[in-house]
């Protein structure tokens, strides 16, 4: 066995010169031929021609600066991605795998990438204006403007990582205006809620409870407004939804504070500090002077009379039953 072991071993050595020598090249364009005309290469081609086509519309969206359609488009370039690296992953060869990746792969991801963030805002915004409009669910509202928020940021710096292009300007407007649209209409949401229960209800121990969030969100809605890059647009949004809303908390805010300076002085009454109690109430009267200024400076609707008898009443309760 050792014998035809080393026989064999020095025949292949005696031999091998002459086999570098007579033996056909296998060149690299020959793999490459051979592999082309392979079932997985014409099936990577012809998906990564489909990809092709696919982005090249979806680049001409990105560049005329269409919103709506740069989202019609991305799910169908995103899914023929997958279908296309997944054909390449079946073709024999590192350098053939490579060359196709490079031709269709690489130039799909850039457009992706490019708009992965603006089109994840432009779907948020919508689902945001759907739930406050046509779902009425807005618990969602303060976490999908914060998710919002972060999208935002993620967009500038995955542009600034990857070196990519500015998109077209009209693509962050129309965005920025969305934006500002869904925090408007939240806006009047809680600026119709206040005005009901001051003017239909005439409660204002109600409207009391929805105060806070209508200011806050009087602020929110001014803020994403002022980023909005268009004057005219901004203008329009001030006057349909931010001026009404700051007529109504003119109208409501010395009346919140009576009741809340009510509810402060109940509370040190109950506390037993009944000397801090009647100092707090002393503030009453001139609540009520700036209530009557404001409306008349501003030219305001005067709040239904019950509003101020409902006040005057919860007064009389704490006075009579703490002595005050």
């Amino acid at each position: 066995m050792k014998k035809a072991l080393l026989t064999g071993i020095s025949a292949a050595m005696l031999l091998s010169p002459f086999v570098a020598i007579t033996a056909p090249a296998t060149s690299a364009a020959a793999v490459t031929a051979t592999v082309a005309a392979s079932p997985a290469y014409k099936e990577a081609v012809t998906q990564g021609n489909v990809l092709a086509s696919r982005v090249k519309a979806y680049s001409a969206a990105i560049n005329s600066g269409d919103i709506v359609a740069i989202d019609a488009l991305y799910d169908g370039v995103t899914k023929q991605l997958k279908v296309v690296e997944s054909s390449i992953g079946k073709v024999s060869g590192a350098a053939n795998r490579a060359e196709l990746l490079s031709k269709y792969v690489t130039p799909a991801k850039k457009e992706i990438e490019r708009t992965i963030y603006e089109v994840s805002q432009y779907r948020l915004v919508l689902n945001i204006l759907m739930n406050l409009t046509e779902n009425e669910e807005y618990e969602a509202y303060d976490a999908d403007m914060t998710k919002l928020e972060r999208l935002k940021k993620r967009a500038v710096a995955i542009k600034e990582a990857g070196k990519y292009s500015p998109l077209h300007a009209d693509i962050n407007l129309d965005l920025r205006y969305l934006e500002a649209g869904a925090a408007s209409v939240n806006l009047s949401i809680y600026d119709m809620t206040v005005e009901y229960f001051v003017d239909e209800e005439e409660e204002i121990f109600e409207a009391e409870l929805y105060y806070d969030d209508l200011t806050r969100y009087l602020k929110q809605a001014e803020s994403k407004i002022g980023q909005v890059p268009s004057p005219k647009a901004r203008v329009k949004l001030l006057a349909d939804f931010v001026q009404p809303a700051k007529v109504t908390v003119e109208r409501v805010k010395y009346e919140v504070s009576q009741v809340r300076l009510l509810d402060k002085v109940e509370v040190l009454a109950k506390a037993g500090k009944i000397t801090e109690a009647k100092a707090e109430l002393a503030k009453l009267d001139r609540l009520r002077d700036r209530a009557a200024a404001i409306k008349e400076a501003g030219k305001y609707q005067a709040l239904p009379k019950a509003v101020d008898a409902d006040i005057r009443f919860y007064e009389q309760q704490l006075r009579a039953q703490y002595k005050l």
